[in-house]
C-alpha cells in the first residue's frame, strides 16, 4: 500500500521531457531485449552470461568516473578477475571455431581426393 503522504500529480506526464525520456527507456529496453535474444541465438547461456559480465563491469566503470567515486581494492580486483575470465572464455571459444573450421577444411580436401 502507497503511504498516504505520496501524491501522485498526473500532469507530470503530460510534460514533453518526461514523455520523450519515458520512449527512450521504452526503446533502450526493446533493444536490450532483442540483443539478449541475438546474444542467446548465436553463442549460448554461457556467452550471454558472459556479456551480462561485460555489462556489469562497464557499468562499474561508467559509474564511478560519471560520479568521481574512488573504487575500493577489492571492486578492482573482482574486475580484473571478471574481465580476466572472459578473456579467457572468448579466446577458448574463438580457438575452438578456428579448429572446427580447420578440421572441415581438412575433411573436405580429403574427401575431394
Amino acid at each position: 500500500m502507497i503511504d498516504s503522504s505520496f501524491q501522485f500529480n498526473w500532469y507530470v506526464l503530460f510534460r514533453w521531457n518526461i514523455i520523450i525520456l519515458l520512449v527512450l527507456c521504452g526503446l533502450l529496453a526493446f533493444i536490450v531485449n532483442s540483443s539478449v535474444i541475438w546474444c542467446i541465438k548465436d553463442d549460448a547461456a554461457i556467452g550471454y552470461n558472459m556479456v551480462g559480465q561485460l555489462k556489469t563491469l562497464l557499468i562499474v566503470f561508467v559509474g564511478s568516473t560519471l560520479f568521481g567515486e574512488s573504487l575500493t581494492i577489492k571492486q578492482i580486483i573482482s574486475v580484473l578477475f571478471t574481465t580476466l575470465g572472459c578473456a579467457i572464455y572468448v579466446y577458448i571459444t574463438y580457438r575452438t571455431k578456428e579448429c572446427q573450421k580447420h578440421q572441415q577444411q581438412q575433411q573436405l580436401l580429403v574427401n575431394n581426393i
